[in-house]
């Protein structure tokens, strides 16, 4: 596993220079400061690197400055500035193309501080380079991104797109949202004359990407205007965890155009004039950029003790049912019912689907929620899922009920998969609604054993 390009000892005089520029950029009330002085992009926590390296660390793409400058990953940057050399070669002398242009490079120094600070670590790299790096990557992200269109089937990519999806979705791997946004204003995807806005960038961008990896149904409302989003790994994660039916009030205040099909063609024109997400990305991922290091892989598995039966025990020994959720409802919907007339105990679970990117779309989700203060909801279904999922017949039980979705990964890898990433450990007094369905579970279960014991109980005679 690579090592990170950042080691002590660092420039002090860089360091001092950065701190009066963060101050200098405008964004001085308490609220803004809150929003933009607390790091959104994390490094993953060793520990959870060794447990599966391949899951947190890219293998043929850099994006940002934690991966950018690795030497093996150099194969990748040369075809990125090729991408890039394409695009000013089909420009001509059109300032929006001349992309290391001194006024392309200023607009980028003008955000240089913000973003900076979006790092949970020093970035000891001159401002110079982060600029070259949030440039070059930030339009790669867009030329990979203009690919995506509503309801794309996965199944039929190649291995390299496959390579480099897992790397977008990593979490050190991340863009902060207003690098993009600015890039994007930079190159005239989001102008007025085309009538585009960076609300686009979420509502067709991130949302057409993400509907089609996420292993959990998205939210179509949630993170469209961006707010709450801060990176790219992050609209996936609000826009599962924010997965319910909205309300009628809720509905009014919805941008009707956001979503629509008129904003989609004003997006897909852009990206197709730019000739983003065309011919060359897709030559681009033909191959995979660079040879995967096939090493052996040192697996720590948090072994934990199981709350609740699996599934298959469950359902024999309590008459449980499984259900799954509408497709407007996440894991905020998880629900368990009991004492209904005519009705067996039932749990109700959101549909998950399993493709070749799951695994590591659900371990970075995992790792960007436990960076960040809250109830870990994500975490919780998560610890959920491992106690249900105990063998591959507990996983054929809830695809019968059309919860567990996939065929190209086994029953009994679903299990490796859940069991590769251990619980949670998340904090027991923060309340979710999974919380409350273990909790009740449990409760049944022990009531059961204790009737039992109860019935086979003989009294002594003296």
């Amino acid at each position: 596993m690579e090592e990170a390009v950042f080691s002590p000892p660092i420039d002090e005089g860089r360091w001092v220079r950065q701190g009066p520029r963060s101050l200098e950029s405008g964004h001085t009330s308490s609220q803004v400061a809150i929003i933009y002085f607390t790091p959104k992009i994390f490094q993953v926590p060793k520990p959870l690197k060794e447990s599966k390296p391949d899951a947190y660390t890219p293998q043929t793409l850099g994006l940002g400055p934690y991966h950018h400058l690795r030497p093996d990953l150099h194969r990748t940057h040369q075809k990125k500035l090729a991408q890039i050399s394409l695009f000013q070669a089909r420009g001509g002398d059109s300032p929006k193309t001349q992309f290391f242009s001194q006024e392309a490079l200023r607009r980028v120094r003008d955000i240089e501080p913000l973003v900076r600070v979006q790092y949970d670590k020093y970035l000891d790299l001159e401002g110079s380079t982060l600029e070259h790096i949030f440039l070059l990557d930030s339009f790669f992200l867009f030329d990979f991104l203009g690919l995506y269109k509503e309801n794309m089937d996965v199944w039929k990519f190649d291995t390299g797109h496959k390579e480099v999806v897992k790397d977008v979705l990593m979490l050190e791997n991340q863009i902060p949202k207003k690098a993009l946004e600015e890039v994007g204003k930079e190159i005239g995807l989001f102008s007025p004359e085309r009538d585009t806005t960076t609300k686009m960038l979420y509502a067709q961008l991130f949302y057409c990407f993400c509907k089609a990896h996420s292993p959990l149904k998205l939210s179509e409302w949630a993170c469209i205007d961006g707010w709450g989003t801060h990176h790219l790994l992050s609209f996936m994660y609000s826009s599962i965890i924010s997965n319910r039916p909205i309300t009628p009030e809720e509905e009014k205040l919805q941008d009707p155009e956001a979503m629509g099909v008129t904003t989609r063609r004003r997006i897909e024109r852009a990206l197709s004039e730019l000739r983003l997400g065309g011919p060359s990305m897709q030559s681009f991922l033909g191959t995979p950029a660079v040879a995967k290091n096939k090493k052996q892989e040192r697996k720590t598995r948090v072994i934990s003790r199981r709350v609740i039966p699996s599934a298959t025990e469950l359902s024999k020994m309590h008459e449980v049912v499984f259900r799954v959720l509408k497709p407007d409802e996440g894991i905020g919907n998880i629900g368990f019912t009991r004492h209904l007339e005519g009705e067996k105990p039932t749990i109700h679970l959101p549909e998950i689907t399993f493709r070749f990117d799951s695994e590591v779309i659900l371990r970075n989700l995992l790792a960007y929620e436990a960076a960040v203060d809250g109830p870990e909801p994500l975490g919780r279904y998560v610890d959920l899922m491992i106690d249900l999922l105990q063998t591959a017949q507990d996983v054929a039980m809830l695809r019968q009920r059309g919860i567990v979705k996939g065929d190209t990964v086994s029953d009994g890898e679903i299990v490796e998969i859940f069991r590769g990433i251990g619980k949670s450990g998340a904090n027991p007094t923060l309340w979710s609604t999974t919380t409350r369905v273990v909790d009740e579970v449990k409760s049944m279960v022990d009531e059961s054993k204790m009737t039992v014991l109860v019935k086979n109980w003989t009294p002594m005679g003296f």
